[in-house]
């Protein structure tokens, strides 16, 4: 990967590292962001440029994830976060996070656990 984005190049090799892809797809006609983990507890070979200054870093992607990194990297951006040395490797697995899974989960969940507890104040 060319440019680190993230960690604030707090990372060195031997760590693990959770790659997530967030890029502007056509959906419903729309350009909507769209934001998805592409690589879960990936080890990371080396960082590339100066120690207190990287400029990148290699990954040991398998062929599927390079191809999406890749194509992550073109169309969009993508973030890194370094895992736990024991990682909850069931916590990655992570379903596309669009505009609406987004306003589902955390707005619409939020009013409706408002609502729900005014609901019971009133009883």
């Amino acid at each position: 990967m060319d440019v680190l984005n993230s960690l604030n190049g707090k990372i060195i090799p031997g760590d693990r590292v959770d790659v997530v892809a967030s890029m502007k797809l056509p959906i419903g006609g729309i350009q909507q962001p769209v934001s998805q983990t592409i690589g879960i507890c990936i080890p990371v070979l080396s960082v590339i440029g100066e120690p207190n200054k990287p400029s990148g870093v290699a990954l040991a992607l398998n062929p599927q994830q390079a191809q999406d990194a890749a194509f992550a990297e073109i169309a969009g951006q993508i973030k890194l976060t370094v895992v736990p040395y024991q990682p909850d490797t069931e916590a990655s697995k992570t379903t596309p996070t669009t505009p609406e899974t987004f306003i589902s989960k955390y707005i619409t969940a939020k009013e409706q656990s408002t609502s729900e507890q005014e609901k019971e104040g009133n009883d």
